[in-house]
């Protein structure tokens, strides 16, 4: 089995009857018909562009908004296997969205380390099967995810599967 990053735009006030009834937040994100059309798959890269926005591994606290990125936000609801849900509100959507728009892929790939990376413990990180391309590609689209969503003004669901 594979961690996968997933990130799930939702709607303000979606968010807050969330927020209202923490037990529904499982059957929000696992419906039983299993299909959303705004969710975004990182596949295994979540951990490694967290690392790159971060600078340092998930157990630290990183600076800045862009660190709440990926592993961000606030818990809700039950482990689900991988760790609770998490969400950002619309104004940290926005927030994240602004400051991960200012490190653009030129600045994004200088953060890549080959050896600090497999040092740090990337989750799926193999020095000879993991390239730069492989997180920057991800980087891209969680990049344009966070941007539809904050023009959208959504809020964010952050979890792993």
């Amino acid at each position: 089995m594979s961690m996968i990053g997933e990130f799930l735009q939702i709607s303000a006030d979606d968010l807050e009857a969330l927020i209202q009834q923490p037990d529904s937040v499982l059957s929000y994100v696992f419906p039983e018909d299993g299909e959303f059309p705004d969710c975004l798959d990182v596949a295994k890269a979540w951990h490694g562009i967290d690392y790159l926005l971060r600078g340092e591994s998930y157990d630290g606290v990183g600076a800045g908004a862009a660190a709440k990125a990926v592993l961000g936000g606030t818990e809700i609801g039950d482990d689900k296997g991988y760790g609770p849900v998490r969400y950002l509100t619309v104004a940290g959507v926005k927030e994240v969205a602004d400051a991960i728009s200012q490190i653009g892929r030129e600045e994004f790939a200088q953060r890549f380390d080959a050896q600090a990376m497999a040092k740090a413990g990337i989750y799926a990180f193999d020095l000879h099967d993991t390239d730069l391309e492989h997180f920057t590609h991800y980087y891209e689209e969680l990049k344009r995810y966070y941007e539809d969503a904050a023009k959208k003004g959504n809020a964010m669901l952050l979890f792993l599967t």
